[in-house]
């Protein structure tokens, strides 16, 4: 039979109302039917029509540098990349409290088999260390060549770091949230370290009842809270990760 012209779903049903009654009379033959069902196909649409269907999706999370080998039959991939948070300062010898550090950049890209062929390689950037010393930054996030995110910044004084921002290949980028400022002096305050896109940072806190080194970032690509108190660390930023959710043909 050659292709029938597509039907809308109204016209479809009033053909078939008309053409396939309650057949009380016996009038209705195997014909009629396999008429109505070959219209039916071709007012249908099937994944080879669009060029091929999604037949599953799977998440893959990378917390660490390795390789990514895509799952058989990845037609595409969405790649979500964030890069680590720098620790808050800490102190040596003084009073008061240290600002917190920044959260690393998260980005975004669709990528395409063809984009990542046999493999590709991950770097996952480090969280930034704490000491008593002024704080480390955040590490850079990427897969291979096709996707960066960069990580959080320290700064002096008593400003908060500030969140990452300009990795490359991006199709959507949200920069890191930026470090809470601090107060110097007995009756201190230590900042809090910035937000990514995942959640929070370390806490920060008031200095004027103890002595404390600075939290550590929570949430992927947090930043690390200020030290407080005397002679206190700054907390570590959280490592960054990448996320790729495939979309298999």
């Amino acid at each position: 039979k050659s292709l029938m012209t597509v039907l809308t779903r109204a016209v479809l049903l009033a053909a078939i109302a008309a053409a396939l009654p309650n057949n009380t009379s016996q009038a209705i033959s195997p014909a009629d039917v396999r008429t109505q069902l070959e219209d039916l196909a071709d007012s249908a649409v099937f994944p080879e029509d669009t060029g091929g269907g999604i037949s599953s999706v799977v998440l893959r999370a990378f917390t660490s540098s390795t390789t990514y080998t895509p799952t058989s039959g990845m037609a595409y991939a969405l790649v979500i990349a964030t890069g680590g948070g720098a620790s808050g300062r800490g102190l040596s010898g003084s009073s008061g409290g240290r600002p917190g550090g920044g959260a690393g950049e998260t980005t975004f890209k669709l990528v395409t088999a063809a984009d990542i062929g046999a493999s590709k390689a991950v770097t996952i950037g480090a969280g930034g260390t704490g000491s008593t010393s002024g704080g480390a930054a955040g590490g850079t996030t990427s897969l291979g060549s096709l996707l960066t995110a960069a990580g959080g910044s320290t700064s002096g004084g008593s400003t908060g770091g500030t969140g990452g921002t300009g990795g490359t290949g991006a199709t959507l980028a949200i920069k890191g949230g930026s470090g809470g400022g601090s107060v110097a002096g007995a009756s201190g305050m230590a900042g809090e370290g910035g937000a990514s896109f995942w959640g929070g940072g370390g806490a920060g806190f008031d200095t004027s009842s103890t002595s404390q080194d600075g939290r550590a970032g929570q949430a992927y690509g947090s930043g690390g809270g200020g030290g407080g108190g005397a002679t206190q660390n700054g907390g570590n930023g959280a490592a960054g990760v990448i996320f790729i959710i495939e979309f298999i043909a």
